[in-house]
């Protein structure tokens, strides 16, 4: 038979770049011929090839791991604890890892601690893969969380009998605990390594290496949020964008199959489908959800969940495993979840009018809120919020090298920046690009130097949790001393050009009670970066709320122009100017809660939700009977005629917290019911 006849079944089987869709043979060659040059490769060999070819990112941790390598014994650290959450993609890092040492011809000897089975067998596993390892070998133990009994036999009698340059590395969902983190010698030798999320570029970039669309792929980076585990399943077909949607509900369930598999048993399964509600949470944020009190034993097992998450005020799991655990409850059972939504709503908002009342802080509860209410364009931008480790530290002569080194950088590192982000609620997606010289444009007008001089308050540092410098925000006080200098400045003199005697005379304030703040610039280093954009939300709100008037004209770019409409920014008339360009009109806007503006501020951006003032109820037998501050807050409410329920849900407690306190009180009034205590409570000396 001829060659031509021979190969006339693989005829239409053939791709573009003449290898056939079947096994990338050669175009012009049979099955005998693809038999033979397949016989000495097996489909694990295939498989770890598209494994490695969807490898993206994790350029530090590849890093880490090889300067670990080349530094041999000079480290004091020999057990690299990498952990994260199911799904983040520890078991492919560590197949790079052992890819990497075999590059620098050490040999790494692995074991999965899932697939030993008992406790003695997971010894045998260990010890029979070790046996007749090289001197310089690398232990690879993945799934650590199953040790069991045998952890005590690895930390106790193996490794301590390896030699003392030994490299081992341990993958778990949660650090490594006990011992490992209490004991001084092990806390010394072991180095933990937590895997996040992946970035925008590394998300477009396995898009790509899928033949996905740049659309699709930013589809990908929206509902993924970097999640390896929901970018794997987002992207499982390469025919098309096949995006984690809203409308395929079997997406988001089979990520709730996963992560779910964690919990233990339906109460804890339960739980954590609450947990879902709020951005964060604690154990009596959870009482209040459920309607019942949550024990702390069960909330214990709940937080050492592996995706879940400490932050500055409780505990709160990633963007994607939350939306997939939320919609899981909504389609599931729907008047569960607008139950349990109205109560949080509820909650956080008698919370924002106490701490309002008492001036305090309230940007995580208006955060709590936009969530649900609000705009999309502020949801969207605002949905990280609750995981941004960095912090705002005044500027002062000292560390004014360090805002300069700041600037030069932003400028010498300008680049082109894609904002991509959705709202959670509806799936709305937004784009915004910014080309080079319009990402440097918030720092117009932004003076160091001058700005310290008019007021030392003018200038704030945002530092990362490392302490370098990740933002700048320019905020001038507006009073009596400022203003001069505001008069003359780029981006601000046209707003006060644009004022009469009448509205120009009450900000002429003293400085030490300025009249309000204007923000010349709120500028982050990578825009890009869900935390940095939830950062500058948090700062803008965080000046509105401080009081007065807050006023601001940011680049005439549709991102920033937007982002300030949502916050409740109203344009000034006649406050136009052409500062940014010379070319381009820009206008000023301004939030102005001064006197008792602040309550239609707050409707007008989260909604109708923000409950009215009331006027402060003065009980008289309060501080006579000694209640405790939470026996006092159940008191104001109990004294206004709600019920155990309502209570329950103003103040985020159980109904049997709420009876418990009751009870309490009546003890401590001498009375025999609710009556007879709200009679006491009213009455007058």
């Amino acid at each position: 038979m001829s060659e031509e006849k021979k190969c006339e079944r693989w005829e239409g089987n053939r791709l573009e770049d003449g290898f056939e869709s079947r096994g990338d043979i050669p175009a012009g060659r049979c099955a005998g011929d693809r038999a033979e040059s397949r016989a000495a490769e097996r489909l694990g060999d295939r498989l770890g090839a598209l494994q490695r070819r969807l490898f993206v990112g994790r350029a530090f941790e590849l890093g880490f791991f090889a300067a670990f390598l080349g530094r041999g014994s000079t480290r004091a650290e020999r057990v690299v604890n990498v952990y994260g959450d199911s799904g983040i993609g520890k078991s492919f890092l560590l197949d790079r890892w052992r890819e990497l040492a075999a590059e620098r011809g050490r040999a790494a000897v692995f074991v999965d601690i899932r697939g030993a089975g008992r406790s003695i067998d997971v010894e045998n596993a260990i010890s029979d893969a070790w046996r007749g390892a090289a001197d310089d070998a690398v232990l690879v133990l993945d799934h650590c969380d199953e040790l069991g009994a045998a952890e005590q036999w690895l930390r106790e009698s193996f490794l301590p009998g390896l030699r003392a340059d030994a490299l081992v590395v341990m993958a778990s969902r949660r650090p490594l605990e006990g011992p490992w983190a209490i004991d001084p010698a092990w806390r010394s030798m072991t180095v933990h390594l937590r895997l996040e999320p992946l970035g925008y570029e590394e998300v477009r970039e396995y898009a790509g290496r899928l033949g996905l669309s740049d659309e699709a792929g930013d589809s990908l980076w929206v509902r993924s949020m970097g999640h390896p585990l929901a970018m794997a399943l987002c992207g499982a077909s390469t025919a098309g964008p096949a995006m984690l949607s809203y409308d395929r509900p079997e997406q988001w369930d089979a990520l709730v199959r996963h992560w779910a598999g964690e919990a233990e048993n339906e109460a804890l399964s339960e739980l954590l489908s609450a947990a879902s509600i709020p951005l964060r949470f604690d154990q009596e944020a959870l009482s209040g959800i459920v309607g019942e009190d949550v024990s702390g034993l069960l909330f214990d097992r709940l937080v050492r969940l592996s995706f879940l998450r400490r932050t500055e005020r409780g505990w709160g799991m990633h963007d994607t495993i939350r939306d997939a655990f939320r919609r899981s409850l909504r389609a599931r059972k729907p008047s569960t979840f607008e139950r349990y939504r109205e109560r949080w709503i509820s909650f956080v908002a008698v919370r924002l009018e106490r701490r309002l009342s008492e001036r305090r802080p309230v940007a995580q509860e208006l955060g709590e809120l936009l969530q649900y209410l609000g705009s999309p364009v502020l949801r969207a931008h605002y949905r990280q919020s609750g995981f941004s480790a960095n912090y705002l530290e005044q500027a002062d002569e000292s560390t004014l090298p360090e805002v300069e080194a700041y600037l030069r950088r932003r400028r010498d590192t300008a680049k082109r920046v894609r904002i991509r982000c959705s709202d959670p609620e509806s799936g709305t997606m937004f784009r915004y690009d910014l080309d080079e010289e319009r990402s440097l444009l918030r720092l117009t007008g932004v003076d160091p130097r001058r700005l310290l001089e008019w007021d030392r308050r003018s200038l704030r540092i945002v530092r990362d949790p490392a302490g370098a410098v990740v933002g700048l925000v320019a905020a001038v006080p507006i009073h009596r001393g400022t203003i001069p200098h505001l008069r003359e400045w780029i981006v601000a003199r046209a707003y006060f050009a644009s004022l009469s005697d009448d509205r120009l005379r009450p900000l002429l304030a003293p400085p030490e009670r300025p009249a309000g703040w204007f923000l010349l610039s709120v500028d982050m280093d990578d825009l890009e970066r869900e935390d940095r954009r939830s950062d500058i939300v948090r700062i803008m709100l965080d000046a509105v709320l401080s009081g007065g008037l807050t006023v601001a004209s940011p680049p005439p770019l549709p991102h920033y122009e937007e982002v300030h409409k949502s916050m409740g920014f109203e344009t000034v008339p006649g406050a136009v100017h052409f500062d940014y360009d010379g070319t381009t009109p820009t206008a000023t806007y301004v939030a102005d809660v001064r006197d008792d503006r602040l309550t239609a501020w707050l409707r007008g951006t989260i909604g109708p939700s923000v409950p009215q003032r009331e006027k402060p109820l003065r009980l008289e037998g309060e501080r006579q009977f000694e209640f405790t501050p939470r026996e006092a807050e159940v008191a104001k409410h109990l004294v206004n005629g709600a019920t155990n329920g309502q209570i329950a849900s103003r103040l985020y407690i159980s109904e049997a917290a709420v009876k418990k306190h009751i009870q309490s009180m009546l003890g401590k009034a001498e009375v025999r019911n609710r009556t007879q205590l709200v009679a006491r409570l009213l009455e007058r000396p």
